[in-house]
Parts: structure tokens; sequence; C-alpha cells
């Protein structure tokens, strides 16, 4: 071991943190941590891109997604890259003039990097208004803006803005020309005007994405209701980027114009540079977080391995063969036929037996069978009263409580109704008098 070697190693840490503190003087006392923490957690989200980009392009097990929320995810990832090249350059981060040929390049792919990931997000906003047939300018309808135009207008904000400030740079000759500024992880172009502009178009743009899916999206008079985001799981995506990562995007770059002005705000500091370490990992939370993603990356069990469907080349056989595993599976023994089922009513098998003697109050007669079928409920004639009084023609008197008899004739005596019942029972009458 090389004497003062644990010396060495601890005045160069020490070295590296006078320099971040220096640097960073709104950051804490430990502002490498933070800047590391940020540099993992934008490496995860990148990752975490990758795997989601690869799994859409190449696996067969989930639903197909659109062009445009593909082209997100792949802008999403290199949008974070230009940010961490000092980071890549570990001493370069702590240092106030980084070597000029990586700071310049950093800042010309800065300059272009947030309005290509915002534009990306209109892209996909835009597509998706088309795909529900919402009512639209004429000039967002599928005949103006199509499929490829969505995705190659990311790509070509980000060359134009990128070929501007090198012209500027070149054209007006800032002293520098690229500058590190305190508390800043990142190079930009000495030119005030251009930074203001540029932080503020993507502000705009994303104002514009929320606005256009508010006023397209959930307004009923725009013809899309919540039964169309039911039918599709596309639209579940976009209404969460723009219910999610739109407000993270729009919170990062409103902190990056901030900055602009309240230069000595930690806040103003802290929070670009933490949403854009986010990002990422936001981005991925959004549209890597569905059913179809985790059954394919074997997290879930898929739905269909329980129940499978029926293949097309199944053989169809007899639904009566098909019925004999199932029936034997159930525990019944199909070599026996089934019982019968027992009729409703027995039928007589002996004459109704005579009623008891306890409503007997007449004697039993037995003669000719009579009409059978038949109750009469009229007391005998009587010879003082003509037999038309009572006849069958008025027979509601003698049903009513209160019969209406003529005054002058006499009413005949209670034993002299008689309630007659006969029932053809095999040869004999049963008649029965109360």
């Amino acid at each position: 071991m090389v004497p003062g070697a644990g010396h060495q190693g601890h005045g160069n840490h020490s070295q590296r943190d006078q320099d971040f503190q220096s640097m960073y003087p709104l950051f804490g006392r430990d502002p490498f941590a933070f800047l590391l923490a940020c540099f993992v957690l934008n490496i995860i989200g990148q990752i975490t891109l990758l795997a989601l980009i690869v799994t859409f392009l190449f696996s067969k097990r989930i639903r197909k997604r659109n062009a445009t929320l593909t082209n997100l995810l792949i802008v999403a990832v290199l949008a974070s890259i230009p940010r961490d090249l000092l980071f890549y350059s570990m001493p370069n981060l702590g240092n106030p003039n980084p070597p000029h040929p990586l700071c310049l390049t950093q800042g010309v792919l800065t300059i272009g990097s947030d309005p290509m990931y915002s534009l990306a997000s209109l892209a996909l906003v835009i597509n998706f208004v088309q795909s529900v047939n919402a009512s639209v300018p004429k000039y967002l309808d599928k005949d103006h803006l199509k499929s490829p135009l969505l995705v190659a207008m990311p790509y070509t904000v980000f060359l134009l803005l990128g070929a501007v400030a090198g012209v500027l740079v070149r054209v007006i000759h800032p002293d520098p020309d690229v500058i590190h500024h305190k508390n800043r992880n990142f190079c930009a172009i000495n030119i005030s005007w251009l930074n203001r502009t540029v932080n503020i178009f993507p502000v705009v743009i994303m104002v514009i994405t929320l606005l256009l899916e508010d006023k397209r999206t959930w307004s009923s008079g725009y013809g899309v209701t919540w039964t169309d985001l039911g039918t599709d799981d596309y639209t579940i995506d976009c209404v969460s980027l723009n219910s999610f990562a739109s407000l993270a995007l729009l919170s990062f770059n409103s902190a990056d114009v901030f900055s602009l002005y309240w230069k000595q705000s930690a806040g103003a500091h802290i929070l670009p540079i933490m949403f854009g370490a986010m990002t990422p990992l936001f981005t991925f939370c959004i549209f890597g977080t569905t059913t179809d993603c985790f059954e394919a990356w074997g997290c879930t069990k898929r739905r269909d391995i329980d129940k499978p469907l029926p293949a097309r080349d199944m053989p169809v056989t007899d639904p009566e063969q098909n019925l004999s595993p199932s029936l034997e599976n159930a525990g019944l023994n199909t070599d026996k036929p089934l019982p019968s089922l027992p009729p409703p009513f027995p039928p007589p098998t002996s004459p109704l037996p005579p009623p008891p003697a306890l409503f007997l109050q007449r004697p039993v007669s037995f003669g000719p069978l009579p009409s059978p079928k038949r109750i009469s409920l009229l007391p005998p004639p009587s010879p003082k009263r003509p037999p038309s009084a009572y006849s069958a023609a008025s027979p509601h008197r003698m049903i009513n409580a209160v019969p209406a008899i003529p005054p002058m004739l006499p009413v005949p005596p209670l034993e002299a109704f008689i309630l007659r019942l006969s029932l053809p029972v095999e040869g004999f009458t049963l008649d029965l008098s109360l």
C-alpha cells in the first residue's frame, strides 16, 4: 500500500465536496448526494422505458399499441440524455468551466429536448382525438395530420431548434458562447432570449395539450363520452398521460421558466432537476402498469390459462356422448336409467267413505241414482204456495240473506228447507238432510 494513499483519497473527496458546494450553493449540505439520486432515478427510468419499448414492438401477447405512443416512449428516453452529459463525465459536473466541445454539445442538444417531449405528448393526444372520431378543427383531422407526420413532428422540431442554436452561436458570437450556470447540472447557450423562448415553448404546448384533451374529450358536446372511453384500452393510456405526465412536465417547464427570473430561489433550481430525472419513470408508470404488460413479463397469470378457448380444429361429436363424462364427473351412474317422476295426483283406488255420523241428523236413504253432480237448494213445493213462486227463474231469492217474500204468503217452517246433496257413488244415492 502506498503511504498516504488514504489521505490522498480523503483529500480528493474533500476537494470534490468543496467544488460542489461552490457550484451548487442552494442544494444543501451535500449537493452531490442529491444529484446522484436524480441521476439514478433517470437511469432507472431509461432502462424501464427501453424494456417497455421492446415489449411493445416484439411481444405477441399484448395488444397492439399506437405508433404515437411508442414514439413518445422513445422520445422520453432521448430527451432525458442531454441533461446528464456532465454527469457521465463525473469530474466536469462540479467544474464551472467544463471542456468547450462537451459544454457546447450539451447546450445545443438541451435546447430542443424539452420541446421534443412536449410535442410527442401533443401528437399522442391529437391521434387519440382522431381515433375516437371527436369533433376537431379542420387542421387537426386525419386528412391534414396523419400518423407519420405526428411521429416525425417532435424530431423535426428538435433538429430545427438545434440548428437555430448553432447558427446563432456562430452569428452573434456571445462571450462565452456556452456557460455552466451555478445551481444547474447542464451547460446552456449564453443567449438569454433564446433560452426564455425555448423554455416557454414547451409550457405553451402542454397547455394546448391539456386544453385539447379537456375540450375534445371530456365535454359531452364534442361527441366523446365515458362509454367511448371504455371501449378501447388505448384511450385509458391517453387519459392517464394528460392527467399525470402532462401536469408533471408542465410543472417542470414552469419551474424552469421561473428559474430565469428568480435565480436565487432554491425551489426554482431544484424542481427542474428533480422533475427532469423523474419524467422517464413517470412515463413508464403510466404506460407500463397495464394488465397485458404484467402478463407478458410473467408478473401475473394469464387470464386464458385456467379456461382455455377451444381450438378451431376440434372435432364435433355427438352431444349425447359429450354428456356422459360430465355426468360421471358429477358422481352419477350413467348405466342405470334415471327414475321416472311420480304423477302429481294419484288415481282413486276406492270409493269415497261415508261422512261421519256426527254430521248426520237424518237417516240415510238409498234410492235410484239421480242426475249426477246436481245440488238442489230449493225447498219442496208446498200445497199452500204455487211452485212458480220459488222456481228456477228467480233463484236469487233463496240465496240472499233476506229473500224478497210477498207479505201475504205464509213463511214455510225451517224444517221444510232440505239440503239435498246427490253424489253418484256406484249405484246408490247419498242424501244428507240438514
